[in-house]
């Protein structure tokens, strides 16, 4: 029971992002201590954590710029988990923060041309409704890149669809992007 036990505890320190080098560097940052590799080469290691610290969700930005003409509301039929944007034909679409395109196709016919954005904390952008996107999978985007632009593929006024998502569960985007006038 006690193996057990210590090996759930090790199991979440590693998971949570200890990189331990020696048994005092599991609850301690910025521990030195050195060890001999099997070719032995003396080298001297400093314990950090595996993951950056969290993004503050005030680094979040707007994607688009235009007025919501439909916000967050998962009570009504149709339901809708983000906000549709009114926007300009070709205007820019930036990433909320920076992270990593996950998708992009258009394989789910009532998002459109979409992009999933995943970045820190189990959050994930979606941008729906594009004319084009100039990023794809697996790249890499900071704040602020245009990573597409929109389009009047959807219907009058052009529309641009944005959702949140946090461990898959649709967020509001009005609750976590910084405050602006609809």
């Amino acid at each position: 029971m006690a193996y057990i036990l210590l090996g759930v505890l090790l199991a979440s320190i590693l998971l949570g992002g200890c990189r331990p080098s020696s048994p005092v560097t599991f609850f301690q940052w910025d521990v030195r201590d050195t060890f001999t590799s099997r070719s032995g080469k003396e080298i001297e290691r400093i314990s950090r954590p595996l993951l950056s610290p969290p993004q503050p969700l005030s680094r979040f930005r707007w994607p688009v710029d235009g007025k919501i003409v439909r916000s967050f509301d998962l009570t009504r039929t149709p339901k809708n988990a983000g906000l549709d944007i009114a926007v300009t034909d070709s205007a820019p679409i930036r990433a909320i923060a920076s992270g990593r395109v996950v998708y992009q196709g258009k394989e789910l016919a009532s998002y459109g041309n979409l992009l999933l954005i995943e970045h820190r904390e189990e959050y994930v952008s979606v941008y729906s409704y594009a004319d084009r996107y100039v990023v794809k999978k697996g790249d890499s985007v900071e704040v602020g890149q245009i990573i597409g632009y929109c389009s009047n593929s959807r219907k009058e006024p052009n529309i641009f669809h944005f959702e949140i998502r946090q461990s898959s569960k649709p967020l509001n985007p009005e609750t976590v992007l910084p405050k602006r006038e609809k």
